[in-house]
């Protein structure tokens, strides 16, 4: 009985080990994770679909349906501007290092009138 005991305990030991570090992997690699929210700087509505472009390569992504996007942080560690831009807003150009890792950044885009010729 007593050596039955035993390897439950042990089992159980093992089990809780297994789950604490994969909880704290799960925790390190979600802080290394660059997250940004595009919105409208008059209305503060999310742009959605904007384009995310690394300054100096043929590279981007597309925020999704909210103006939410996350990069990598090893993704990123060779590119120091982003290019972010969608119709009808200016672009702008963000350097990555002034962005906050782990936090969501707030990133307006200023609205682009244009007249029409008539």
């Amino acid at each position: 009985m007593k050596k039955n005991a035993k390897k439950k305990l042990k089992v159980l030991k093992i089990l809780t080990f297994k789950i604490i570090f994969l909880v704290s992997i799960n925790t390190f690699f979600s802080q290394n994770i660059l997250k940004g929210e595009i919105l409208n700087a008059e209305t503060s509505i999310p742009v959605s679909y904007a384009s995310i472009e690394f300054l100096g390569t043929n590279r981007g992504i597309i925020a999704d349906y909210n103006g939410q996007f996350s990069i990598p942080v090893n993704k990123i560690r060779n590119f120091i501007t982003v290019k972010i831009s969608s119709i009808g807003y200016t672009p702008i150009e963000v350097r990555l290092d002034s962005l906050l890792i782990a936090e969501l950044n707030i990133l307006k885009l200023q609205p682009k009138v244009e007249e029409l010729n008539s």
